[in-house]
């Protein structure tokens, strides 16, 4: 069991270093939207439709979340959350907190508070954003600082996660955001938005949560295509497109059957409007793949940028049924150079689907006993990818070494 649990702790250390590495590694010629919207306005104001507002009262709050650009031209939020997981009652509890945050009152608790929070749930790979029900909780702890929380029921883990199954352990993934909105008379704006996949690993009763990881997308303001911010998202809808073989996607190929380790073409295009007009792309992209029982992502390669979208190589190493392929990529313009943020840039997301990945081109689909078999002895963790740099491995080895003198 424990070295099972040290290979599901090492495949979380290659997901989580991966994204960090390839954010790191991004080639310039990119940029992201945020840089798009130049407004300076001062520590009193904020940018609404293009133009600088008083924020009144509000300005301290607003300034807890808004960001910031650095003298080195990076964009930074002031204050970023400490996220936790726990399980109380059979119930997951996914809580953000914030140090120093005093006076900080959303409408939550204060009926005329000029900040308020909603809660969205995704799908997979952060695509098919909805409200979620679920209650929001504030509370101020004994230390100042301050807690934000909500439940997942049990009986919601099937419908609102996603759900990995393996021999001895369950590991069940969420996509969730926090937005932040400052509201007032004048406008209702928003400021910061805390999205984030979190993966948790539980026995299979789900009776104990062995481990869990966050992979958050700490986000500012919206990225907008036009001058008066009437075109703004955090997340542009696009059409994702598998292409088979075809490496210059020419070609789609609707509901394939996908082959383990064969390389396969797919092509991501921009459809939101305003976004549409060629002069932004998709960028770097993490692939998450789920189906019946399975749930991993994948670390695709950029294979070539066309005028009308990006084309990325992927290798599958597993095996799974009625599959959704998802990506949510970063949402870029052509123009200028990337500068590295703490800040997200926004997001490009969309989806395919496909009949089933099996093993080999002359196999059938797999059944739910093969894929699970298959898949414990192949790749149990949330990520498989083995073609990973040197740093990610060297990061994995000493991360392996403190997990082993641990246990």
């Amino acid at each position: 069991m424990k070295s099972n649990q040290i290979l599901f702790l090492l495949s979380l250390a290659i997901s989580v270093i991966a994204q960090a590495v390839s954010s790191a590694e991004n080639p310039q010629g990119q940029t992201s939207g945020q840089k798009s919207n130049p407004l300076n306005c001062t520590e009193t104001q904020i940018a609404v439709h293009g133009e600088c507002i008083e924020a009144g009262t509000c300005a301290s709050k607003l300034n807890y979340f808004k960001q910031k650009k650095q003298n080195s031209g990076a964009d930074q939020l002031p204050n970023k959350p400490e996220f936790g997981l726990t399980l109380e009652n059979g119930n997951l509890k996914v809580s953000l907190k914030f140090q120093n945050s005093t006076g900080l009152e959303t409408a939550l608790e204060v009926a005329n508070s000029c900040l308020s929070i909603s809660l969205v749930r995704f799908k997979v790979g952060f695509i098919n954003e909805t409200i979620d029900s679920s209650s929001l909780t504030s509370v101020l702890n004994t230390d100042n600082s301050r807690s934000w929380f909500f439940l997942i029921e049990k009986s919601n883990f099937d419908t609102y996660l996603a759900k990995d199954t393996q021999t001895d352990f369950v590991v069940y993934q969420g996509f969730y955001a926090i937005n932040v909105d400052a509201i007032t008379t004048q406008y209702t704006k928003q400021i910061a938005s805390f999205a984030f996949n979190f993966v948790g690993n539980m026995t299979t009763d789900l009776s104990t949560l062995n481990n869990f990881v966050f992979q958050p997308k700490l986000r500012g303001q919206p990225v907008c295509a036009d001058a008066a911010q009437t075109k703004c998202v955090q997340q542009a809808i696009s059409k994702l497109e598998c292409c088979g073989s075809d490496s210059t996607c020419q070609n789609i190929v609707t509901n394939p059957e996908l082959v383990v380790d064969e390389t396969i073409y797919f092509k991501q295009s921009i459809t939101e409007n305003g976004f549409n007009d060629g002069k932004w792309h998709p960028g770097d992209s993490q692939i998450t793949v789920t189906a019946n029982g399975v749930t991993k992502q994948v670390k695709p390669k950029l294979h070539n940028k066309t005028a009308d979208g990006t084309i990325y190589e992927i290798k599958f190493k597993f095996i799974a049924n009625n599959v959704t392929i998802a990506s949510d990529a970063v949402l870029t313009q052509s123009s200028s150079r990337r500068i590295l943020t703490d800040v997200q840039d926004a997001s490009a997301v969309g989806s395919t689907s496909s009949t089933c990945i099996k093993e080999s081109t002359d196999a059938s689909c797999p059944t739910d006993t093969e894929v699970q078999t298959y898949n414990s002895e192949n790749c149990s963790g949330i990520s498989c990818d083995d073609e990973t740099s040197s740093q990610i491995m060297i990061s994995i080895i000493f991360f392996g070494l403190m997990m082993l003198s641990i246990l």
